[in-house]
């Protein structure tokens, strides 16, 4: 909403020589990172977040569709920020494609726990296969 009301302001063709009003300027933060014509995708950024927070927990009763609807979120996601490369900054760009690869290999990983995936046929195996598993998980989202 606060961005609606200086959406004048905003233009492409204007922004980056435009002298900001005192309002725009405490909001610059939302849209300086951009290149021109890709503020857009923080909207898909947005709708990204509350898919896999706020509706992936609430659409299936079992964990491994949830996993598996994530990976496809995650799939997505790849594909958009790595087509778009919405960001000025080459490194942020790379960086946000290498964050949805995580998103990515931890959905893999939830997936593979529900399933089964990660454990092998003796007790003493499943202990030290699915801790080496949750390490392994916790370093990547490191």
């Amino acid at each position: 909403m606060l961005l609606f009301n200086i959406r004048e302001q905003l233009s492409p063709a204007t922004r980056k020589v435009a002298t900001y009003e005192k309002d725009t300027v405490a909001l610059e933060f939302l849209f300086s990172g951009y290149r021109t014509g890709c503020e857009h995708t923080e909207t898909f950024e947005i709708y990204r977040r509350i898919l896999i927070v706020g509706v992936l927990p609430l659409i299936f009763e079992g964990d491994r569709q949830r996993g598996m609807l994530g990976m496809f979120f995650a799939v997505i996601s790849i594909i958009v920020w790595r087509e778009t490369q919405p960001f000025e900054n080459s490194f942020n760009n790379g960086l946000v494609v290498c964050a949805q690869y995580v998103i990515l290999l931890t959905f893999g990983a939830a997936v593979a726990i529900v399933t089964g995936g990660c454990s092998s046929a003796t007790d003493e195996g499943d202990w030290a296969d699915s801790t080496l598993f949750g390490v392994l998980l916790v370093v990547c989202n490191l």
